[in-house]
């Protein structure tokens, strides 16, 4: 019996060794890694973050600031002391709007001697505005002189300009003792102009029946004289020269028949 145990225990013995050999036997070195395997599919979105908070709003309705925005005034060429009348349209209904003339980089006083808009864009975006001058201080007249710009300003961001040209107060230099001859002539052939006691350089504009017939301008002595065709229908007329420092002259002008 005891025989038996003992080779029962030398059996499980060798058993055992001999596993133990085969696994020695069999294990080797690592071998060099695989390629990568392909990518696998993305995995579900996360849920979406909180809403951030809101920016602050704007105060004005810039966003119908017109690009066509315009305006228009009675006269384009004036005095600072003269009426006229503004007209505007392509601004935004209710629009508040602010007219200056920029005179130069440094002075572009508000017209009418105000400080704010002086009229309201109605429901079409347009307005029309009277003035009884530019302005009544001396100080911005005396540098009011040749051509400048008529600015209009929205309270919501829209602007238009239109150019004109301020003529010099000069009716107190003007000469009271300017004179006008107009020789007879027959409709449709020339009728020469004389023209006496304007200021030297003055600019004279000559009508007749409503209608402007020609221009001239004064010698170095006041004096100046022109040929103008006439048109006219026959008849007696009233010839005036007027002048852009103030002179005034009228003459009689006879047109006959040929």
């Amino acid at each position: 019996m005891k025989k038996v145990s003992k080779f029962k225990s030398i059996s499980v013995s060798l058993f055992f060794s001999s596993i133990l050999v085969i696994l020695i036997a069999c294990s080797g070195p690592q071998g060099p890694a695989g390629d990568q395997g392909p990518q696998g599919l993305p995995g579900n979105p996360g849920a979406p973050g909180a809403q951030g908070p809101a920016g602050p709003s704007s105060s004005g309705d810039f966003g119908q600031i017109s690009s066509s925005a315009t305006i228009a005034i009675s006269k384009n060429s004036l005095t600072m002391s003269e009426p006229f009348d503004v007209h505007g349209s392509g601004f935004i209904s209710g629009e508040p709007v602010m007219i200056s003339l920029q005179i130069d980089s440094s002075l572009a006083p508000v017209v009418g001697d105000g400080s704010s808009a002086q009229v309201v864009a109605n429901g079409a975006g347009a307005f029309s505005v009277s003035f009884d001058s530019m302005t009544t201080n001396s100080d911005i007249i005396s540098r009011a002189s040749g051509i400048t710009t008529l600015i209009a300003e929205g309270g919501q961001g829209n602007s238009a300009s239109v150019p004109v040209t301020i003529i010099e107060n000069f009716k107190s230099a003007a000469s009271v003792s300017s004179t006008l001859v107009a020789t007879p002539v027959e409709s449709g052939e020339a009728s020469t102009i004389y023209g006496s006691g304007f200021i030297s350089g003055e600019i004279i504009s000559i009508s007749a029946n409503g209608k402007v017939l020609a221009g001239a301008t004064a010698n170095s002595d006041g004096a100046f004289n022109i040929d103008i065709k006439v048109t006219l229908e026959e008849g007696l007329y009233s010839m005036i020269a007027v002048g852009s420092k103030g002179s005034e002259a009228t003459a009689p002008l006879l047109v006959s028949s040929k």
